[in-house]
């Protein structure tokens, strides 16, 4: 991650748009919440490719971008397990959305479970039950969060440039950041990428009462009660199909 805060750069939309458009954002968010018509699986995916990331877009085509430019308003860490690793798409024999209990087989204590563990994945090196990453990005001229799924190994890279971002006195979720995407290759060969993540400014006084906004309305979403293992999830299986540690 760079060091250095760079000129200044146009924000989001989200954080430029006039206050009439974003307050109608963010009530029609709201209401939805409160209608519970929306759930973590209506919000768009971003996925991470070895190729770069996988965006969606209206025609349900989907481009592939080398870089993306935005704000995370919000983050959360989630667990996923596949007794058969290579189930494809369906929902994960147990998850848990904090990182703490399991709903599924074998459920429980996620710090006491045996899959949790590093090595008790099939390859003998990470852990079979992946510890996945959620970012939920604002960036480029949507005025809706979208939802990022970090594989393990990006998930550690994202861990320890938040750190460093601290040491620069800016908070996670008050900074524009540049996440590229580094394609490497793991042992047994599979190619998989990895993201890199650059800070491009820090957000202004006004900006970052927008992303505050935008965090408490992903954190009420994220306590609606629809756990993982209620239906499949893309982004989620693809993130632990990279799982390379």
């Amino acid at each position: 991650m760079s060091q250095e805060v760079a000129v200044f750069q146009e924000a989001p939309l989200a954080f430029t748009a006039p206050q009439e458009t974003l307050a109608a954002v963010l009530e029609a968010f709201s209401l939805s919440l409160n209608t519970g018509t929306l759930s973590i699986f209506d919000m768009p995916k971003i996925k991470v490719q070895a190729a770069g990331w996988e965006i969606p877009t209206l025609d349900g085509k989907g481009k592939t971008l080398p870089t993306i430019e935005g704000v995370i308003v919000f983050q959360r860490d989630i667990r996923a397990y596949y007794k058969d690793p290579n189930a494809g798409k369906v929902p994960p024999d147990c998850s848990s959305s904090d990182c703490r209990t399991g709903i599924g087989t074998p459920g429980g204590q996620c710090a006491a479970c045996p899959f949790a563990k590093f090595k008790s994945a099939a390859d003998g090196v990470g852990q079979a039950c992946k510890l996945i990453k959620q970012l939920f990005v604002l960036r480029g001229e949507s005025l809706f969060p979208e939802i990022v799924s970090l594989p393990p190994t990006s998930a550690a890279v994202a861990r320890k440039v938040f750190a460093q971002l601290i040491t620069q006195g800016i908070s996670w979720n008050r900074a524009l950041l540049k996440m590229s995407i580094d394609k490497l290759e793991n042992p047994q060969k599979k190619v998989y990428g990895r993201v890199v993540f650059d800070i491009v400014r820090r957000l202004t006084p006004d900006e970052s009462k927008v992303s505050e906004t935008f965090y408490g309305l992903c954190e009420e979403l994220c306590k609606m009660p629809s756990g993982l293992s209620a239906a499949p999830d893309d982004a989620v299986i693809d993130a632990t199909a990279q799982d390379m540690a």
